[in-house]
């Protein structure tokens, strides 16, 4: 039984997540890990399969309210969403609902989106709430627009200024949408008040990498560079992200929101932030050079002599 629980799609893409985050992770692993949980009651390990034997009743109250629910669930979600993108960017998304592991939630290609209902232990509104970030990843892509982006000039500094803050952008407009202007937070929230008050902090590490990878002269370097800014950002995306798409979006609306949800224009977008604050007498918190980057349209090896 256990097997063909692992070999389902849905459980193979939480795997495959967890990979992708450079976790170990794979059926061997929690098969073992699982017999550990069921043989010794003390035994906490990974995956919170611990957790899920201690409130199993929990996780499937929240399970039946979800299917139960359903349809009042969506239109909440949907009218979340629809505040900051046109509902027409969504096609029918599949939600699989699954307890383990320390994810909220995430979202795999194509439009499988994935709920970790364990963390949302008699909290329905977080997971909602949850639920609305991931549908914004789940929206209707562009793929040229998105491969683009990501592609030209792959050997060049571009790439990576485009991969980093093109993942601050996405996750901070998710972010936005799960929280919402006026910041609606709940329990262990990673855009929590705390974390916004240490936001120039995140800021720091951002310039550092960027300045840092502009000064470097291969490929190797900028390969570790980027390994050792993802293992120590953090909730660094969500956080700055946020800061940038609220200002945007109290600037100019769903319009300045879209530069990236429907064109993937990073630059542009990181442009309509720059141009707010200064509008507004307010510090972008980036280092000159990057802001001059940015505003010109040259990148980093082009301007720092």
């Amino acid at each position: 039984m256990c097997n063909k629980y692992l070999r389902n799609f849905a459980v193979k893409g939480i795997f495959f997540h967890d990979r992708m985050l450079n976790r170990k992770s794979n059926s061997k692993i929690f098969k073992k890990e699982l017999n550990k949980v069921l043989q010794d009651k003390d035994y906490k390990g990974s995956y919170r399969l611990s957790e899920i034997k201690e409130n199993n009743d929990d996780i499937e109250e929240l399970i039946t309210y979800f299917k139960t629910n359903r349809d009042s669930i969506n239109e909440k979600i949907m009218t979340t969403v629809s505040r900051y993108i046109d509902s027409e960017n969504f096609d029918k998304i599949n939600v699989i609902l699954y307890a383990g592991g320390s994810d909220y939630g995430f979202c795999l290609l194509p439009k499988n989106l994935y709920i970790n209902v364990g963390m949302f232990i008699k909290n329905t509104e977080a997971m909602i709430a949850t639920l609305s970030h991931e549908m914004y990843h789940a929206r209707k892509i562009k793929y040229f627009s998105y491969i683009k982006l990501y592609c030209s000039k792959v050997f060049t500094k571009e790439k990576h200024f485009n991969i980093i803050f093109s993942e601050i952008i996405e996750e901070g407009i998710a972010a936005l949408i799960e929280y919402g202007t006026e910041h609606q937070y709940y329990d262990n929230s990673i855009v929590s008040l705390e974390e916004l008050e240490n936001a120039r902090e995140y800021f720091g590490i951002l310039n550092d990498v960027v300045l840092r990878i502009s000064e470097m002269t291969s490929a190797g370097q900028v390969k570790l560079e980027m390994k050792n800014y993802r293992r120590k950002r953090g909730n660094l995306c969500y956080v700055v992200g946020y800061i940038l798409a609220k200002r945007v979006y109290d600037e100019v609306g769903t319009k300045g929101l879209n530069i990236w949800s429907k064109n993937y224009l990073c630059k542009e977008f990181m442009k309509k932030y720059l141009l707010s604050c200064k509008k507004n007498g307010i510090k972008s918190n980036f280092d000159p050079i990057i802001e001059e980057t940015i505003m010109s349209g040259h990148y980093l090896e082009d301007i720092q002599q």
